[in-house]
Parts: C-alpha cells; sequence; structure tokens
C-alpha cells in the first residue's frame, strides 16, 4: 500500500486535501490528489516518477514523499516530526531552513 504525503509548511506531512494540524493547503495541492485518488482507483503504481509522468514538476514533487506501508493498519494520514536529521546532524523544526518548510 502506498501513499503520497505533502510537506505542509509547517513541517508537517499529510495526506489529505488539507493539513490536518492547522487546515493548510495551497491551490494545485487539488490536483495532486485528485491524480493519487484516480492512480488508486484504477491500481497504477505510484511513485514520484509517475506523478512527474503525469505531469506534476519540481514545484510540487520537491514536497512530495510516498511511502509503502506493509499493510492498511500500519497506514497513517500525517506526522509532525519535531526535526530532521540533514548531513548527520538533527536540526529542530524550528531551526530549519526555509527550503525545507
Amino acid at each position: 500500500m502506498h501513499k503520497v504525503f505533502w510537506r505542509c509548511n509547517g513541517g508537517d506531512y499529510y495526506s489529505g486535501r488539507s493539513c490536518p494540524f492547522d487546515g493548510w493547503s495551497r491551490p494545485g495541492l487539488q490536483r495532486l490528489f485528485d491524480v493519487v485518488a484516480e492512480m488508486n482507483k484504477n491500481a497504477e503504481p505510484i511513485s514520484i516518477s509517475a506523478l512527474r509522468g503525469k505531469g506534476f514538476d519540481a514545484e510540487v514533487l520537491d514536497k512530495v514523499i510516498v511511502v509503502e506501508f506493509g499493510g492498511e493498519k500500519s497506514a497513517f494520514d500525517a506526522f509532525h516530526p519535531e526535526g530532521y536529521v540533514i548531513e548527520e546532524r538533527y536540526v529542530p523544526l524550528s531551526k530549519l531552513g526555509h527550503q525545507y518548510t
């Protein structure tokens, strides 16, 4: 089972139409989730490459991750990291540069 997650401007990742933590969304994001829903309906494999083939550009794909879960029981809809490890160094979310949010 694959899910597509979008990185919110607050650093969260979510797989719905708006961020469940703060309600954030952006134009164009709706198309991403419409395309993913259609891919799921048609049992098409979901990957960054497949999304690129559907016409999404770097502006969208730079904020997308595709997660493969072992099954429905392990899947979730959003997560809120405290920080990231970048170049082997932990960086709290509050200290990240704009390119990561």
